[in-house]
């Protein structure tokens, strides 16, 4: 894996893209409350602007070669777009609060990545490289709960075939 940590140098990144990225993940934030608050039916128009937003942040992580964040960023985002788009359908579905909280990990990640490439993080690399570990299995975590309580199967693979593919994904 060649990544900013491997490299062991700081990046000058440019400040705006940053800005841009923490305005829409903000601005995102605030959307994902208040479509958690609302608790009428929604129409599938916010699950559209906020793919858009999402695929806005994740052409700004790609620009600044963000790209564990930006692997990071991908897999949150599919899980928060599944859930707004199940609670579009029926919303009874529930679970805006893990999308929120996926949000949050996301933003965890962010800051205390671009503040060490920037050179202004109290961690050292070691610190740093065991932060990024506690990440990575926070991550998985995270993506455990959601496929064991939160995703349905369309039906197309059997239990032992998703805990195959799933295994496969961890390695």
């Amino acid at each position: 894996m060649n990544s900013n940590i491997e490299k062991n140098i700081t990046i000058d990144y440019d400040e705006n893209i940053i800005t841009t990225i923490k305005e829409i993940i903000k601005k995102g934030v605030k959307k994902l409350e208040s479509f958690v608050k609302l608790k009428t039916k929604p129409d599938l128009s916010f699950y559209a602007e906020l793919e858009k937003e999402f695929d806005e942040i994740t052409s700004k992580l790609e620009e600044l070669e963000l790209w564990m964040e930006r692997r990071y960023f991908l897999s949150i985002e599919d899980k928060i777009l599944y859930i707004v788009y199940e609670n579009s359908n029926n919303p009874d579905f529930g679970h805006c609060n893990f999308a929120l909280e996926l949000l949050n990990f996301f933003i965890e990640i962010f800051k205390t990545n671009t503040k060490f490439y920037k050179g202004e993080s109290e961690f050292n690399q070691k610190e740093f490289t065991d932060h990024q570990n506690y990440f990575k299995k926070r991550y998985h975590e995270y993506r455990s709960v959601f496929y064991q309580e939160i995703y349905q199967s369309s039906g197309e693979y059997g239990e032992n075939e998703l805990y195959e593919f799933l295994k496969e994904l961890k390695e």
